[in-house]
């Protein structure tokens, strides 16, 4: 049986584990399937590059919270 203080610490990974993922799945979203504007003037590298850059720290920070929670 879980005591209450591990239970918010499990809690908090899940959160942060949530937001890494739809941070990763807003960076193939946007990579993959950009608008018709953006899909004539970026190539599929640069579109990557740049939505890698955007959520870069937000991710970081995600992966780093979930480390330390451990």
């Amino acid at each position: 049986m879980q005591t209450k203080s591990e239970f918010p610490g499990i809690a908090d990974t899940a959160l942060y584990t949530a937001r890494l993922i739809i941070h990763g799945t807003q960076i193939a979203r946007h990579t993959l399937f950009p608008s018709q504007e953006e899909a004539q003037v970026t190539t599929l590298m640069q579109r990557a590059q740049v939505q890698i850059e955007k959520r870069a720290v937000d991710m970081a920070n995600d992966l780093a919270s979930i480390v330390l929670n451990r």
